[in-house]
């Protein structure tokens, strides 16, 4: 069962953190010409689309940029999963909401 863990603390970027690096620095171009959002199948509030893509320096299995919009604000999140690396996303984007820091000192993001 995956849980939700956009608030834990992910060991998977811990023990392959060099690959995280890899993922978060490179540029990523996505596969698709356009992204269509479409109802968000747990959420009748919001719409979802996603996109695989690629970065040069390494093959991946499931490197994917998912958009979610909500329909009646303005709100909207970007988020990047790989399953090579983690099957939670390893990048968040949300468009509204306080800013916040990393509260683990150990891993200097």
């Amino acid at each position: 069962m995956l849980k939700n863990t956009m608030n834990k603390q992910n060991h998977d970027i811990k023990e392959n953190f060099e690959l995280f690096k890899i993922l978060f620095e490179e540029t990523k171009v996505i596969q698709d010409e356009q992204i269509i959002l479409q109802e968000k199948s747990n959420n009748i509030r919001w719409l979802e689309g996603n996109s695989n893509c690629i970065i040069s320096s390494k093959k991946l299995k499931d490197l994917n940029l998912i958009i979610e919009k909500q329909k009646l604000d303005k709100k909207y999140h970007i988020k990047l999963r790989c399953s090579d690396l983690s099957m939670v996303p390893f990048f968040r984007f949300d468009s509204d909401g306080p800013a916040h820091r990393n509260n683990d000192e150990t891993i200097p993001l």
